[in-house]
């Protein structure tokens, strides 16, 4: 994982996020149940490669703003699962992004259908 590991996606109102709500390393511990939750836990190792999806351009300001901590000419990455919420009558969905730091892939942000704080 990549540190400031961003937690949500923030809406300008112009159909445009960017990552928001970057935790650090110390702060990652109390959230650590929140991301890897029961239900990414369950999902999460049943995904496969066709699950991973290469974010190309950027034309998003979102993943833009991600590639920015990533080395330069380096890929983009994410896996995006929606599932149904276990004894509830709802979907919900998660995403892991994914860029090379230093040379080694990382986890650099996470977003989900509910935000972590």
């Amino acid at each position: 994982m990549h540190f400031p590991f961003f937690t949500a996606k923030l809406s300008n109102g112009n159909d445009q996020e960017l990552p928001v709500d970057g935790i650090s390393r110390k702060e990652f511990e109390p959230y650590k149940t929140g991301i890897f939750n029961e239900e990414v836990l369950r999902i999460l190792p049943k995904l496969k490669e066709t699950d991973l999806s290469e974010i190309e351009g950027n034309q998003d300001r979102y993943y833009a703003a991600l590639r920015k901590q990533t080395d330069q000419g380096s890929r983009l990455y994410e896996v995006y699962a929606e599932y149904r919420q276990l004894g509830r009558n709802t979907e919900s969905y998660f995403a892991f992004v994914f860029g090379r730091v230093k040379g080694s892939y990382k986890v650099i942000a996470y977003y989900g259908k509910w935000p972590l704080r």
